[in-house]
């Protein structure tokens, strides 16, 4: 009777918040962009991170990183400079 109605409505309910969960995700977050992300920048991520134990100026790291990154297009300097910045900001 009643109690079977509001099974089937629990388990729809359900279904669509996992399925809504999962393609949610999916469209937001790309793992494995991140990861190979993470990959190429790791050694700027640590780079920044050592910068101040090291006393290197942060500006003139993000020139030099423009300048050696130069010939690979705009994006991956920027790439790198992001991720040289978020080895400093977690460096604190």
């Amino acid at each position: 009777g009643a109690n079977f109605k509001y099974t089937w409505g629990l388990l729809v309910y359900i279904v669509l918040t996992i399925a809504f969960a999962y393609f949610y995700t999916s469209i937001t977050f790309n793992p494995l962009e991140i990861a190979n992300n993470m990959k190429k920048s790791g050694n700027m991520i640590l780079l920044g991170a050592a910068s101040k134990a090291l006393g290197l100026d942060i500006t003139l790291l993000e020139n030099a990183v423009a300048t050696v990154f130069a010939s690979k297009g705009e994006e991956v300097v920027e790439m790198n400079k992001k991720a040289l910045a978020i080895g400093v900001e977690n460096s604190k």
